[in-house]
């Protein structure tokens, strides 16, 4: 039989317009993309299985800070912080409420924290609260462009970042709009592990 795929949103477009909005409100920078390439090299951390077995490298390339920048996607921030490597940045596109209670609840030094605007209000408000930078971004999405088209919209001739649909692929985009054009990928497997039959 051929494969059929049914994909569904996570969050339908009313719900990430108000979290849009909550946004707006909070008087934060919005990332302003550079064309300008670094020098640096953009190691993005996120938490498939496949990272536990690269601690060892990480902490490798974390001792070279004129080199490397790390990022931490959603729960790799908490597990380069549980291994004692700290993050220069975190990132997270993922627009439910169970994101606070699971990301982000470890405290780096020195982290930048660009949440993009479709997260929600619990995220910034946590960490607001706990005095993090947060930047935030916005993807670009079809219905998140033709709603920035609208005279009332709050985001009108605002950037907008392209990519995939998990925080780990925009990320890649994000960082090429910094400036980074050499990538290391950690934990982008998307993979399960243990039992797979209790899932």
């Amino acid at each position: 039989a051929p494969l059929k795929i049914l994909a569904k949103c996570v969050a339908d477009f009313p719900t990430v317009k108000e979290h849009v909005k909550y946004c707006a409100t909070l008087g934060l920078k919005y990332f302003v993309p550079t064309v300008q390439a670094n020098d640096f090299e953009a190691v993005l951390v996120g938490s498939a299985p496949s990272v536990l077995k690269q601690v060892a490298s990480l902490r490798k390339k974390r001792k070279d800070k004129k080199r490397f920048v790390f990022f931490g996607i959603k729960g790799g921030h908490d597990f380069l912080l549980k291994n004692k490597i700290e993050p220069d940045f975190a990132l997270a596109v993922d627009p439910l409420p169970k994101i606070v209670n699971e990301n982000f609840l470890r405290d780096a030094k020195d982290c930048k924290y660009f949440i993009a605007s479709q997260c929600h209000p619990s995220l910034f408000d946590g960490l607001l609260e706990r005095e993090k930078e947060v930047i935030i971004w916005h993807l670009l999405t079809n219905q998140l462009m033709d709603w920035s088209k609208e005279e009332d919209c709050p985001i009108s001739n605002h950037y907008m970042i392209p990519g995939g649909s998990t925080s780990g692929l925009r990320g890649i985009c994000l960082a090429f709009a910094m400036g980074f054009r050499k990538f290391h990928l950690y934990g982008f497997d998307s993979c399960l592990q243990g039992n797979l039959r209790k899932v």
